[in-house]
Parts: C-alpha cells; structure tokens; sequence
C-alpha cells in the first residue's frame, strides 16, 4: 500500500480504529447488556462466564481463519464474506432478540420459553406477515 499509494498510509489505522470503535458500540455489547435484563441473578455468573469464553473462542475462530481464507479467497472475498454474516447477525438480532422495555423478568423468561416470535419483537411481525 505504501509503495502503491503513498498518500492514504494511514487509512489501515483509521479503518481499524472505526472498526474497533463501531464493533464497541455495535455487536459487542449485546450480550453484556442482555445479561441483565434476561438472566436471573442465580444464574448471572454462570451466564457471564459462557458469553466471555464464547466471545473469546469466535474471536480465535475469526482471526485464525481470516489468514487461511485471504491466502485461498483474496481479500475482497474475505470481507464480503464477514460482512454479510454480521448483517445476518444484525437481521437475526432484530427479530429474535425480545423487547424488554417496561417487562418484567418474569415476563421476559415467559417470552423466552414460549419461542414465539411475534411476541419478541414488534419488528418480527412485520418481517413475518
């Protein structure tokens, strides 16, 4: 990059910066903010230990393929690649993940156990009529 276009060097930093930045307000503090709000306090603990190891073996996933799949794929693919899975995830968060504003946990957990998805998210029944 730098021998080709030597005037925009410091674009890989600010794009890693904004990805740092937008993942921390985007994607990363979901599960953190759900801990509260769908767990009970009995199982809080146990809850934050499963999402930190999770998080912490997806992003090993992540990173050990992203080399394997530039070197066979290129780059362009690669990020496509990523990229629509996080919009997937995004799709999947906003039908699935239930509304909590003004519910209880009890009314929480009901939702939850009952897997409907017309009661989880006003914007599923849009998505599913």
């Amino acid at each position: 990059l730098q021998d080709t276009y030597p005037a925009i060097t410091w674009l890989p930093v600010i794009c890693t910066n904004t990805l740092m930045v937008a993942f921390g307000l985007g994607l990363a503090p979901i599960p953190y903010t759900m801990l509260g709000e769908v767990f009970s306090s009995s199982f809080k603990e146990i809850a934050v230990c499963i999402i930190s190891v999770s998080g912490a073996i997806v992003s090993f996933i992540v990173t050990k393929l992203f080399q394997i799949l530039n070197d066979e794929l290129g780059p362009s693919s690669v990020f496509y690649t990523l990229s629509t899975v996080t919009f997937m995830m995004m799709v999947i968060i906003v039908i699935y993940l239930p509304e909590t504003m003004n519910k209880t946990l009890l009314d929480i957990q009901n939702l939850l156990i009952d897997g409907s998805t017309h009661k989880l998210s006003p914007k599923a029944n849009k998505i599913n009529s």
